[in-house]
């Protein structure tokens, strides 16, 4: 187991000096922006009255948050950014559960609110399982416009897979996936499909299970138990990585999932730079 927009300024007078390049730089890392000048990275609501998350929590947590922030700042403005022009919709950026237009409400409930993975953390958990990647599907639960799924398809594996439950941002991540220069991927079989977890069928072959948070304790239970309910009747490997493990105490009964340890430069990179705690898990077969 592992666990790990300002505006420009206008000058009054000609001739202004404008700010050196490395200070431009870190103004774009301080308050990164994508050119619709929405804020690139997920933006906790705390934020705007860091005060009351002092006050209520406690300085531990609220020095937890703010290295969060820093972080998700970090990915954005250093890498994330770059892939935007790639990308016919952009994958960056905050949506609540309340818009993201479900095709069917009767899980809403158990929603998150969509937030995408920096790319850098995606690989370099791939990278940190030292497994035969071609033999392994990689299924991204909640994937969004498609972010994580094109992350993971510059990796060797056999295909991946993105299961989306919003019909809206399903179709973003069919454009994004179909507009994308194909000389980046690796991997050529990239799907992602709108349907309900728990109806999507697991694919033959060894799986990679990943989650970011995308429901509650309930279903991530459910869906858990019946993708190892799968792989165990076929004798195929699961593995399941849970980014931001809010409900990892969900899986605690799942006794056929045992922590899983990634590599040694893996554990480092995340460690370091992971803006949220991770868990990863291998089905144990006998």
């Amino acid at each position: 187991m592992f666990e790990v927009g300002s505006q420009q300024d206008k000058h009054s007078h000609q001739g202004a000096e404008q700010p050196i390049p490395v200070l431009r730089q870190l103004l774009r890392i301080l308050s990164p922006r994508r050119s619709d000048g929405q804020p690139g990275y997920p933006f906790p609501s705390w934020k705007r009255n860091p005060a009351s998350m002092l006050r209520d929590k406690g300085l531990v947590a609220f020095l937890r948050r703010i290295r969060l922030m820093n972080m998700l700042r970090l990915h954005y403005a250093l890498w994330d950014s770059r892939f935007e022009p790639l990308e016919t919709v952009p994958t960056s950026g905050l949506l609540h559960k309340e818009d993201l237009s479900p095709d069917d409400a009767s899980n809403l409930g158990q929603a998150s609110e969509y937030a995408p993975s920096p790319r850098l953390v995606v690989q370099w958990l791939v990278d940190g399982l030292n497994v035969d990647l071609s033999r392994f599907t990689f299924m991204d639960f909640g994937s969004g416009r498609g972010r994580v799924l094109l992350a993971a398809a510059e990796r060797p594996l056999k295909a991946v897979r993105g299961i989306e439950f919003s019909g809206q941002l399903n179709q973003e991540a069919v454009l994004n996936i179909s507009n994308y220069p194909v000389d980046r991927l690796v991997c050529a079989d990239v799907q992602s499909v709108c349907e309900d977890a728990l109806d999507y069928p697991l694919p033959e072959g060894d799986c990679i299970l990943y989650f970011y948070n995308p429901f509650g304790a309930d279903l991530m239970d459910k869906v858990v138990r019946r993708a190892v309910d799968t792989a165990q009747a076929r004798h195929t490997r699961i593995i399941v990585i849970y980014y931001n493990p809010v409900h990892h105490n969900a899986l605690s009964g799942e006794t056929r999932l045992k922590p899983r340890r990634l590599s040694l430069i893996s554990r480092l990179k995340l460690g370091l730079f992971s803006p949220y705690p991770i868990r990863v898990y291998e089905m144990v077969r006998g």
